[in-house]
């Protein structure tokens, strides 16, 4: 009898627990029978996102689709414009090391790469779905994007701007020495 109470207990406790594994993932209906990357925007070696346009009223398949293209362009230069500045802070680091100034002139360097780093996206899928949305699937190099990002730097550091940066950092720099020669 305590065999028995013992192996229905452990039955219960095991249906209990095995009910507890996974829940069902909810998938919209909208979304059924899509690609992975519809909802994972994900190709290997490339930077990507997705991007989508609803069905127009005149069925007009190119407006669509270049509706569609852009928002994943769009989603591209959000994803970039963080991954840029995240990687130009690193790339300031290195050359800074002068002393000259750079900082000022990195905000307008990633956004100058994220407006010209997008001339080199490319579609790499595209899927419709039963109500008639078009979603494309948009990538870009990122080795593209960095060597973007060095000559953009380096030129930056060229410009005007940083060389007047230099300047004034070298007159403080004067004055301050002549202030303490002085006493």
């Amino acid at each position: 009898m305590n065999k028995m109470k013992y192996l229905l207990g452990a039955s219960a406790l095991a249906l209990v627990l095995g009910g507890c594994g996974k829940e069902p993932v909810y998938v919209s209906p909208e979304l059924q029978g899509a690609p992975a990357w519809v909802q994972m925007p994900q190709v290997k070696g490339k930077i990507a996102e997705m991007g989508s346009a609803p069905k127009n009223a005149m069925n007009d398949f190119g407006f669509q689709r270049e509706l569609a293209m852009a928002n994943a362009r769009t989603n591209l230069a959000k994803r970039l414009n963080v991954k840029v500045k995240s990687m130009f802070k690193t790339y300031t680091s290195q050359t800074s090391a002068n002393g000259g100034t750079f900082d000022t002139t990195a905000e307008s360097v990633s956004k100058q790469i994220t407006k010209q780093s997008l001339k080199g996206t490319s579609q790499a899928a595209a899927w419709t779905s039963k109500s008639g949305t078009l979603y494309v699937l948009m990538t870009i190099d990122p080795k593209s994007v960095s060597d973007l990002m060095e000559k953009n730097a380096k030129t930056a550091y060229g410009s005007d701007v940083a060389a007047y940066q230099k300047f004034e950092a070298a007159k403080a720099q004067g004055e301050l020495d002549k202030a303490l020669t002085q006493k």
